[in-house]
């Protein structure tokens, strides 16, 4: 996210304002093949260029992040959203979070089928600022926030799978081998001195 605080349209007198904004995008650490760091290179641009896309025609900070952010959740080549890495039991679960000056800190996490899920930390976001009764929850997960998205009109797939990319499935089945591998080794494994019993 940018640091820009700015209230847009500008109230008639106001002097007109030169912005200069930062927009700085990753896509996580973790060794890759040349290929694949250019490909990576090439959906930062992308997201830098529609976060820029937004402040430059004085839209919010907050509408830059989440523009951004969907550029890398739409990418085959993140492990965010589309090509998301598979959890233990086989499942895509995503999380996104942000964090802007007026509405603080928002997550969700642990959320199945969601291809934008920074979308709904946006409304999640939004949802701070209006008035309500109680506090507004800051984090949601699980089904909590699957509630959230459909009260709010969010759209969600018909199956975790839609996002699943051959690239993450092949980390999952590698992983999956090696794990096993290792618990099969310590269940037959002859047992250490230290594990005998009198």
């Amino acid at each position: 996210s940018s640091g820009i605080n700015a209230e847009w349209p500008l109230r008639p007198g106001t002097p007109e304002v030169i912005m200069t904004y930062l927009v700085a995008v990753h896509t996580g650490a973790g060794r890759s093949s040349p290929e694949t760091s250019q490909n990576l290179r090439k959906v930062c641009r992308h997201a830098c260029a529609a976060a820029t896309a937004i402040l430059s025609s004085r839209g919010s900070a907050l509408d830059a992040a989440i523009s951004a952010t969907k550029v890398l959740e739409d990418s085959p080549f993140t492990n965010a959203g589309t090509g998301s890495s598979l959890a233990l039991d086989g499942r895509i679960l995503t999380e996104a979070s942000l964090t802007s000056l007026k509405t603080g800190f928002c997550a969700i996490g642990a959320v199945e089928g969601v291809k934008n899920p920074v979308e709904v930390v946006g409304k999640l976001a939004s949802f701070q600022l209006q008035h309500h009764a109680y506090i507004p929850p800051r984090v949601l997960v699980g089904r909590n926030a699957l509630e959230f998205l459909e009260q709010h009109g969010l759209q969600r797939l018909l199956h975790h799978t839609d996002l699943l990319t051959d690239r993450a499935l092949h980390q999952f089945n590698t992983a999956k081998t090696h794990f096993e591998g290792r618990k099969r080794r310590r269940i037959t494994s002859p047992a250490s001195e230290d594990d005998t019993v009198d």
